[in-house]
């Protein structure tokens, strides 16, 4: 658990280390041959520091960076990359390739040496991820024993939502417009192929699936009252009755905010920074 004597959330470093001093860097990961562009947020001191994968959505317009400064005060560094095909990374973009990737990444930095130029701390691994990210967070987490922190920032079930579409043309309608309008910009896939692959993997891809493998690990769950990409009756409700019924712990939290937090970035860097230092 990092420790400082100061509000990371509203207030700076009053003293640095002259010889490590917190800063940024970029990085390259590699994934299943391809380059994965990076960045890395690097706490104050020597370290090693514990770590945050920070993964974004889909497409990512939220990076959330405003949390990875506050955790790097706070004393962690965050890992941020972009997937396969998608913002400069080479590839192309599929959401089982971004599963793959968020794998691929922790597999690198866990195997990390000690003395590594990131400062990382590769046996204390915090994994983190908004929307599509949280999807990502939770299966990786579920992947990896290693990892006993993962949180879900308006998470989106893509196995759970999928079976919704199964039953409900407008819930398919609405999903293959919303891809549709990135795919403009994006470029790197078809909408149809997306459509496809969430409906196809609608079982494994169901986070209530693998309830039982997050069991003893630090779970923060935090949804938004007026979110239209993640609602709360379809990606959080339900997620949060499965871990009541089986008896996990975890820590849950609404804001009345949509689906960036866009309203209420200090409230939700206030829960991220109190479940982060929670054992």
């Amino acid at each position: 658990m990092a420790e400082c004597n100061f509000n990371p959330i509203c207030e700076d470093i009053r003293n640095t280390d002259p010889d490590f001093p917190p800063g940024i860097s970029s990085a390259v990961f590699i994934s299943e041959g391809m380059k994965l562009l990076g960045t890395v947020f690097m706490a104050d001191g020597k370290g090693p520091h514990p770590t945050v994968i920070l993964l974004h959505g889909f497409p990512g317009n939220e990076n959330n960076f405003d949390i990875a400064q506050t955790l790097r005060r706070a004393g962690y560094n965050t890992v941020f990359f972009h997937y396969r095909g998608i913002w400069g990374s080479p590839g192309k973009f599929s959401f089982s390739n971004c599963i793959e990737d968020t794998a691929n990444v922790v597999r690198e930095i866990q195997s990390l040496p000690e003395d590594n130029q990131y400062r990382i701390d590769s046996r204390n691994i915090i994994i983190a991820g908004h929307s599509m990210g949280g999807f990502c967070a939770m299966i990786a987490g579920a992947q990896f024993p290693g990892i006993k922190k993962i949180a879900f920032l308006a998470g989106f079930n893509f196995g759970y939502f999928s079976k919704l579409m199964l039953k409900n043309e407008e819930f398919a309608s609405i999903t293959k417009q919303s891809i549709s309008e990135t795919e403009n910009y994006i470029g790197t896939f078809e909408t149809n192929n997306l459509y496809d692959e969430m409906i196809n993997n609608r079982e494994e891809w169901d986070i209530i699936k693998h309830i039982p493998q997050y069991s003893g690990k630090n779970i923060l769950l935090v949804g938004s009252k007026s979110d239209s990409v993640s609602p709360l009756v379809y990606h959080h409700i339900p997620l949060v009755n499965s871990f009541k019924e089986a008896g996990i712990t975890f820590t849950d939290r609404i804001l009345d905010s949509g689906h960036s937090f866009s309203s209420k970035r200090i409230e939700l860097q206030k829960i991220f920074i109190d479940w982060i230092n929670k054992d």
